[in-house]
C-alpha cells in the first residue's frame, strides 16, 4: 500500500513496516494534519492524498480514519456498532441451524404478543419484523469504554480495527512521543502481524542522525527537516 501527497515528495509505502512520518516544522506538521483531518472526512474538493492497494487501486477517503484523541476515542460510534453487529450476524448465521434456532425464538416471542392483544377488543396487529439486528439493539450491546491509558486505548483501537475490518490505514498524530520504547516495539509488532495500514505522525524531538540509531525493526521513518528536505531511515 502506498500514499502520496502534494505535501510531500516521498511516497510512503507501508508493505510490511510500520510509517512514521516525522516533521520538524511546525507549521509545515499542523498543516499535514488539519489536511489529513480534512480528506478523511470529506471536507476538501483537492485530491491532497491519494492512498493506492497493492494492485495500485485508488482507495476511498473513508477507508482512511485519522484519531487524534486515542484516550476519548468513542468505541461505540455508529460506524463501529454498526459494522460490530454486521460481523456477529455474519458469525452467527453462518452455521444454518442457528437460523433456524433464531427464527424458532423469534416465532415464539411473537406469539406471546399476540396472545398478550388478544385479549383487547380493538383491531391490532403487529407490523415490524424482528431481525438479529433489531435484538442486539434490543439489548443496547455495546463496545465496553474505557481505559485511561493511552498504550491499552491504542492497543484495543487496533484489536477493534483488526475484528471489524474497519480501515485500509488509520492516522495517529502526536502519539509516538507518549510510548515507551518497549510500548511502541510491542505496537510495532501487533500491526505487522496483523498487516494494518498505520501511520504515526509526530513532531520531532531529537535530530536526524538520533532517528537513524533509534529507529525501530520493520519502522519505516520519513523524516521531513526544517528546509522540507526528506529523508527516509529504514532499519
Amino acid at each position: 500500500m502506498k500514499l502520496k501527497s502534494t505535501h510531500f515528495e516521498s511516497c510512503l509505502e507501508f508493505n510490511d513496516n510500520i510509517v512514521s512520518l516525522i516533521v520538524e516544522d511546525v507549521a509545515k506538521f499542523s498543516n499535514i494534519i488539519e489536511r489529513f483531518y480534512m480528506h478523511t472526512r470529506k471536507l476538501s474538493e483537492k485530491r491532497e492524498f491519494v492512498l493506492l492497494d497493492y494492485e495500485e487501486n485508488i482507495l476511498d477517503p473513508g477507508d482512511v480514519c485519522c484519531i487524534f484523541d486515542v484516550l476519548n476515542f468513542d468505541f461505540n460510534q455508529r460506524k463501529l456498532v454498526n459494522k460490530l453487529y454486521l460481523k456477529i450476524y455474519e458469525d452467527y448465521f453462518f452455521d444454518v441451524d442457528n437460523e433456524e434456532r433464531f427464527d424458532k425464538k423469534i416465532n415464539d416471542l411473537q406469539n406471546i404478543v399476540l396472545h398478550a392483544i388478544s385479549e383487547f377488543d380493538m383491531d391490532l396487529e403487529i407490523t415490524n419484523e424482528i431481525d438479529f439486528t433489531s435484538v442486539l439493539k434490543m439489548f443496547n450491546l455495546r463496545i465496553e469504554q474505557q481505559d485511561f491509558s493511552i498504550y491499552n486505548n491504542l492497543m484495543r483501537i487496533l484489536e477493534l480495527i483488526v475484528e471489524l475490518e474497519l480501515y485500509a490505514l488509520v492516522i495517529f498524530p502526536n502519539i509516538k512521543n507518549v510510548l515507551t520504547k518497549q510500548q511502541y516495539e510491542e505496537i510495532i509488532k501487533f500491526i505487522v502481524y496483523h498487516k494494518i495500514g498505520v501511520l504515526f505522525i509526530d513532531r520531532s524531538t531529537k535530530t536526524l542522525e538520533a532517528y537513524k540509531s533509534v529507529v525501530c525493526e520493520n519502522e519505516r521513518i520519513y523524516y521531513i527537516d526544517d528546509d522540507y528536505e526528506e529523508y527516509v531511515i529504514i532499519n
